[in-house]
C-alpha cells in the first residue's frame, strides 16, 4: 500500500481474500488449520486497513501473510507458488 492508492489497495486486498477463501479449502486437506486460520485473520485485518493512516499496519499484515505462506511451503514440502 502506498499513499494515494487506497482504493486500489482495498480492491486488491478484497480480491486476495476471496481467492484465499477458495484456495484455503484445498490446502486444508494438507496443512495445519491453525496456520490457515492465522492467514485468514491477517487477510481480514489487512482488508480493513486500506487508509493512508494505517499504511504501516497494512504492510505489516501483508508481511505476516507472506511469512505464513512460506511457512506452509517449508513445513509441507510442496510449492505453494501455484496458489500465491
Amino acid at each position: 500500500l502506498e499513499s494515494g492508492n487506497e482504493e486500489k489497495a482495498k480492491q486488491s486486498a478484497k480480491k486476495l481474500e476471496s481467492e484465499w477463501d477458495d484456495d484455503k479449502m484445498i490446502l486444508s486437506v494438507f496443512v495445519n488449520h491453525g496456520l490457515l486460520d492465522e492467514i485468514s485473520e491477517s487477510l481480514a485485518r489487512m482488508s480493513s486497513m486500506t487508509s493512508t493512516k494505517e499504511l504501516a499496519h497494512f504492510n505489516s499484515e501483508y508481511s505476516v501473510i507472506r511469512v505464513k505462506i512460506h511457512q506452509i511451503k517449508a513445513e509441507n514440502g510442496f510449492d505453494v507458488s501455484a496458489f500465491y
